[in-house]
């Protein structure tokens, strides 16, 4: 059977065990569908909600996500909603360890800038490539993750260790004590 390009990229996708909370933020009702697949595929530990408003998504944020895909123009529907940059204004001040992706169909350095500025992890490109820029920066955010997963792991341990070591010498000074007396 011949393996296509689509397929080698498939396959090379790395799959994560991580688990917790996903959101997607989008007007766009395919689009969503489309994200929230492709999210499936490559985080099936993960649970993926969908929000067609940034307003609601800001609301259930007590299902501690750790990553948002957030579409920057959400006035598809309501012009009157928040825009991206508000929500993740919001988002970041309820918790600055959310990371999120900011998606938009348009190429705008100053929404880019902004988007950065106010603490996204990334700004992709809604297009053809999206969900293969997704993927790819979704591994580097699971990297970094890993990462301080394991030092917050490794500063527990040493923690753990001082408390016995400062037990054991109270243990062995208080018998020492006792046999004195």
């Amino acid at each position: 059977m011949e393996t296509t390009n689509e397929n080698k990229r498939d396959t090379s996708t790395v799959i994560s065990t991580r688990e917790g909370c996903v959101f997607l933020v989008d007007d766009n009702f395919m689009y969503l569908n489309i994200l929230e697949a492709a999210l499936k595929k490559v985080l099936p530990n993960a649970t993926v909600v969908c929000f067609k408003s940034g307003e609601t998504a800001i609301q259930a944020l007590d299902q501690k996500p750790f990553l948002i895909l957030l579409d920057y123009d959400l006035a598809g529907v309501n012009p009157n909603v928040m825009n991206g940059i508000s929500v993740l204004k919001a988002i970041k001040k309820a918790n600055s360890e959310i990371q999120v992706i900011m998606l938009s169909g348009v190429e705008d350095t100053k929404i880019i800038t902004t988007s950065m500025k106010h603490g996204a992890f990334d700004y992709i490109i809604k297009g053809e490539k999206a969900i293969f820029d997704i993927r790819h920066r979704l591994t580097s955010i699971l990297r970094k993750m890993r990462l301080t997963d394991e030092k917050h792991d490794e500063k527990q341990v040493k923690w753990f260790l001082r408390w016995a070591a400062i037990i054991v010498v109270i243990s062995f000074l208080v018998g020492f004590l006792l046999h004195e007396i």
